[in-house]
């Protein structure tokens, strides 16, 4: 189960314990966070309706890890054991779930994009996702990482050529750090690289 309580600063600290019948043992890992970034106004954005725009971009990435986390603590762990998500009967349903669900936030992260009418506020919107990407990167969340990674090169946004080119360099240069580390080239070699030089919990893809 995933606990969260917040202490007199407003830190959020939160804790995991393991009690599934299906799972041995339990998980003592515990973490603190920083109060969440409040989201912006409207009225800064300039944009009255829903937006990615409307939250920070690292408190995005935040509440997307603690999702993930949570996911990832409802994984049936004998369900690792002799690849039994390879098989078609539906023997690994937990980590189907989990499967499934980034399917969901990939497809969500590209409508986000999409459904942007005007030129100039679907750069913002492109670019805050990217900016999105790099505190998951930060934040070790390579899992909800791929997800953006491949949001971004479905045909129906790969191929806004005047959205991409109205990136501002920093974005431009933001995204080409992602592209290096979610590379499927050599077997996601760069990714495999990176992984293995941190000394920090990871949620891997």
């Amino acid at each position: 189960a995933l606990i969260q309580t917040r202490n007199s600063a407003g830190t959020l600290r939160t804790s995991s314990s393991n009690n599934s019948g299906n799972n041995q043992g339990s998980d003592d890992a515990s973490f603190e966070l920083p109060p969440p970034i409040l989201h912006l106004s409207s009225t800064e954005l300039g944009h009255t309706e829903s937006s990615l725009l409307q939250y920070h971009a690292e408190e995005i990435a935040r509440q997307l890890t603690l999702l993930e986390h949570r996911r990832l603590l409802s994984i049936d762990l004998s369900e690792l054991v002799r690849e039994r998500w390879t098989h078609s009967d539906n023997r690994s349903p937990t980590l189907n779930r989990v499967a499934k669900a980034l399917d969901k936030l990939t497809n969500w992260f590209a409508f986000q994009v999409i459904q942007e009418e005007d030129l100039g506020q679907r750069v913002r919107v492109l670019a805050h996702l990217i900016d999105v990407g790099i505190h998951l990167l930060q934040a070790r969340n390579f899992n909800t990482l791929l997800g953006v990674f491949l949001s971004l090169y479905f045909p129906s946004i790969s191929r806004l050529k005047n959205t991409w080119k109205s990136l501002s360099e920093a974005s431009t240069t933001k995204w080409a750090r992602i592209q290096y580390v979610m590379s499927p080239f050599g077997n996601f070699a760069n990714y495999r690289e990176l992984v293995a030089q941190l000394d920090r919990p990871t949620i891997m893809c």
